[in-house]
C-alpha cells in the first residue's frame, strides 16, 4: 500500500510540477527547409505558463514539414514555427551579402544585430545603409575567403544593401540599439 501511494505521489508531481520532454532544434534550419530527425533533439524542461511547445511524443507531426521561419540551434520548437513560410514578415526583406574576412565581426551568428556600412573611398564619405539589421544566416567561408551573410531589415533598406557595391562592412550593435 505504501509503495502504491509513493508511486501515485511521484507520478502526480511529475505530471503537475515536473519536467516534460520537448523538441529542440539541434542544427540551424532555413525557412522552407524540410525538418528532419537530425534537425531535432529531445530535452527535458519545466513547463511554463503560456508556452506552446512541441512534445517529444509529437515529433512525427513536425518531421517532414517545412520550417515557417529560420530556426536556430537550441531553440525550443513551437507548433507556430512549422508549416507555411511566415518569413520574412510583411514589409521586411532579406538582403544577402558576400563578405570577405574582416568585413564582419568574428563569431557573427544568427540572431545578431548589425549596422551595415559602405566604407569611405576616394572623395566619397562612409555611408550607413542600415542602423540595425538582424542576421538570419552566416554561411561557411569559401575557398576565396568569402562568407555569405543574410540580413533581415525593412524592404527599402534591403534594396539599398543589395544595390551597394562590394566592400560593405558589418558592425555589431546592441539588441534594439543602433551603432554609435
Amino acid at each position: 500500500m505504501v509503495l502504491v501511494a509513493v508511486v501515485a505521489i511521484v507520478g502526480s508531481f511529475l505530471h503537475v510540477g515536473g519536467r516534460q520532454s520537448v523538441l529542440v532544434v539541434a542544427a540551424p534550419v532555413q525557412v522552407g527547409q524540410v525538418i528532419t530527425d537530425a534537425d531535432l533533439k529531445i530535452v527535458e524542461i519545466a513547463p511554463g505558463a503560456g508556452t506552446s511547445v512541441v512534445s517529444a511524443d509529437d515529433e512525427a507531426t513536425v518531421v517532414g514539414k517545412p520550417a515557417a521561419v529560420p530556426l536556430v540551434a537550441g531553440q525550443i520548437l513551437g507548433p507556430q514555427l512549422v508549416g507555411a513560410a511566415q518569413f520574412p514578415p510583411a514589409g521586411d526583406a532579406v538582403a544577402s551579402l558576400s563578405l570577405k574576412s574582416g568585413a564582419f565581426p568574428a563569431g557573427l551568428a544568427v540572431g545578431g544585430h548589425v549596422a551595415v556600412v559602405n566604407p569611405a573611398s576616394g572623395n566619397t564619405a562612409a555611408q550607413v545603409l542600415a542602423q540595425d539589421a538582424t542576421v538570419t544566416y552566416v554561411g561557411p567561408t569559401d575557398t576565396q575567403g568569402m562568407t555569405v551573410v543574410n540580413l533581415l531589415t525593412d524592404g527599402a533598406t534591403a534594396k539599398a544593401i543589395s544595390a551597394a557595391p562590394e566592400g560593405l562592412t558589418l558592425f555589431e550593435v546592441p539588441v534594439g540599439g543602433a551603432a554609435g
